[in-house]
């Protein structure tokens, strides 16, 4: 969008009182943090430009909660991979606006950043609740030795030739939860309608000791299949799929020692959560709220949500956490209970200390040399065992082409730059022989 329209957008949502949760990553383009690639090859340079172009258009406004590094994207055992790349993408956005902050723009502020995780679990093994955990302490582990060694506790600044590397930054600020699965009336805060211990519950049980802020950020089954199956939308006059969003006072009521609030999913959007009827959603037509919208409403009355701040919330976020597991901790647990293998995010390389040139070349070679044998795929950042020992290690071929490849583009490029200076010597010797009297700027 245009810088207008982009500034038009914030100040009609600010005139409103909305705050926004804004995400830092694309479904295609340069924004793609590609969760089918381990890492380091998932987390390319182009996507860490993406990101600070994007937190440069977004720092000046005061409304945003949030920016999104990701959404769903250990969505699956095989998808687990890309985590690093995750903590990596945050560990140089904060190091990024950090070094903004002391050197640049002081109209400018930290934007927390936020990862978004599926309610679900891994098989058989893990339960939707224990995954949830195991994504929030992984996402907010503390890494070994980084730690600030600043006496008066202050955070470091993350200048291009300070002590940056010494900062435990490789972690998010908030955490959120998309659930869908308050699918029926007779569901309860204890109880899912099956009898079976409830989904709000577990969450809330398995995540009380939460060291971020976290909001179920897409909450609200398909209100298409709400009340579907149980023979009651008739006497609840839902006929045509609206909700009745019982959920909304057990978060805010029953919850709210740990949740921080919720995303209502969805004011536009697929046909099986739209709140609204008639558009298109843009700058001359209206939307209508529809009667699922009507029942949300209601229930917000009830709970009085006029009364949260969200202002107070950004700024518990950026005070910061103590980390109560070690990276190390994680890890072990994911090696014990899924036999994977992650790489420490120490290990990769921060874009925000490199040149633009020498990150470019960084990221080809992880796309490019890195990667496991036939039988996984991917790169060596992770290894699902398969009732054999196996040794991570990088694809021969791949590796030799890409030195081979670096190599002669190394030459090129000292083979080019000799060229030019011997072309410049020879100029600045004709000028200074041929012409003498001409002058030159200091």
């Amino acid at each position: 969008t245009t810088a207008t329209k982009r500034n038009g957008f914030f100040q009609a949502a600010a005139d409103l009182g909305f705050y926004l949760i804004v995400p830092l990553t694309d479904v295609s383009g340069d924004g793609v943090l590609n969760r089918g690639l381990a890492a380091p090859a998932c987390y390319p340079y182009k996507l860490y430009r993406y990101g600070t172009k994007l937190l440069d258009s977004i720092q000046q406004y005061d409304n945003v909660l949030a920016g999104v590094i990701g959404n769903e994207v250990m969505n699956n055992l095989l998808h687990w991979q890309a985590a690093p790349c995750l903590k990596a993408y945050a560990r140089d956005l904060k190091r990024y606006m950090a070094g903004k902050e002391h050197h640049d723009d002081e109209n400018r502020h930290k934007i927390p950043l936020m990862y978004t995780t599926q309610h679900d679990g891994i098989g058989a093994a893990i339960s939707p609740a224990e995954q949830a955990l195991l994504i929030h302490n992984y996402m907010t582990c503390s890494h070994d030795g980084n730690v600030d060694d600043d006496d008066d506790g202050d955070d470091v600044d993350c200048g291009r030739e300070d002590n940056c590397e010494q900062k435990d930054d490789a972690t998010i600020d908030m955490f959120g939860i998309n659930i869908e699965s308050w699918c029926s009336s007779l569901q309860s805060y204890e109880s899912n309608e099956d009898g079976s211990v409830g989904a709000f519950l577990d969450l809330h049980q398995y995540l009380e000791n939460a060291t971020v802020p976290i909001v179920f950020s897409e909450m609200g089954c398909d209100r298409f299949l709400f009340d579907r199956d149980n023979g009651m939308r008739s006497e609840l006059a839902t006929s045509q799929g609206s909700r009745t969003w019982n959920e909304v006072p057990v978060v805010e009521q029953d919850m709210d020692d740990v949740w921080s609030g919720f995303v209502a999913y969805a004011y536009d959007g697929p046909s099986g959560f739209c709140m609204t009827e008639g558009g298109p959603w843009d700058e001359s037509h209206v939307l209508e709220f529809n009667q699922d919208m009507k029942n949300f409403l209601e229930q917000l009355e009830r709970v009085g949500m006029e009364s949260m701040d969200f202002a107070n919330l950004t700024t518990r976020m950026l005070l910061g956490r103590t980390p109560t597991t070690s990276c190390t901790d994680v890890r072990e647990r994911l090696a014990r209970a899924c036999k994977l293998k992650l790489m420490d995010v120490n290990d990769i390389p921060s874009f925000y200390s490199m040149s633009p040139f020498f990150a470019s070349i960084i990221s080809w070679i992880h796309q490019h040399i890195s990667g496991l044998d036939s039988d996984h795929g991917g790169s060596p950042a992770v290894m699902i065992h398969q009732g054999r020992s196996s040794a991570i290690r990088l694809d021969s071929s791949k590796f030799y082409l890409g030195v081979a490849t670096f190599g002669t583009i190394s030459f090129m490029i000292y083979w080019i730059a000799a060229w030019h200076r011997k072309k410049s010597v020879a100029y600045h010797r004709f000028i200074h022989e041929k012409r003498p009297n001409y002058n030159t700027f200091d």
